[in-house]
């Protein structure tokens, strides 16, 4: 079980076959879209951690799987690297101090890992007809397949990850005038 420190009220339980709950003052609510089920169907979750300085940020760790996160309070899950398969990951933990190193006491021991934060460094070139169809590479850092790119708000088309620093995106149709890019990761 655990707190939420941004939400007074509100705790994250898990369960050795149902996953992940999130209970409110109203109830509980099942929280499993993105964590996979196990051969025998169950979401066999052991380790469970909020960040502290990110509200909506939860990290799980599926029996032999990995560690998940979620970034909208446990509705959407994502594995976050690799390498844990076919251990358990009985405790998670976010460094108080440096909350993008997590620390994972797994059946084989301790493995600590760095989240690299999404970067946009650069969009080339700066301007583009409003009828869209301008190819813009972008970089950046943490780059990765899923990626969504807008401009002014409008999803982009054939968003092409190059690298972990580098993706074009083709502008949709637009308003007219300067608009923002946003480069946003699959789990938001």
């Amino acid at each position: 079980l655990a707190w939420d420190p941004h939400h007074p009220g509100t705790l994250y339980g898990t369960s050795l076959s149902s996953g992940v709950f999130k209970i409110t003052p109203t109830g509980a609510e099942a929280m499993n879209d993105g964590i996979p089920v196990d051969s025998r169907g169950q979401r066999v979750i052991y380790g469970l951690a909020l960040d502290p300085t990110s509200p909506g940020v939860v990290y799980v760790g599926v029996s032999n799987v990995g560690v998940f996160k979620s970034r909208d309070g446990g509705l959407h899950w994502k594995q976050l690297g690799s390498g844990l398969e076919g251990l358990v990951t009985d405790e998670i933990v976010v460094d108080q101090a440096n909350p993008s190193l997590i620390h994972a006491a797994t059946s084989k021991g301790v493995f600590s890992f760095t989240q690299v934060p999404l970067t946009v460094s650069a969009a080339t070139p700066g301007f583009g007809e409003s009828s869209g169809g301008t190819e813009v590479a972008i970089s950046g850092s943490a780059f990765t397949d899923g990626l969504t790119v807008s401009f002014g708000g409008v999803t982009a088309t054939a968003v092409t990850v190059r690298g972990d620093s580098e993706l074009t995106a083709v502008t949709p149709p637009h308003d007219p005038g300067k608009v923002d890019v946003t480069v946003a990761a699959p789990d938001g």
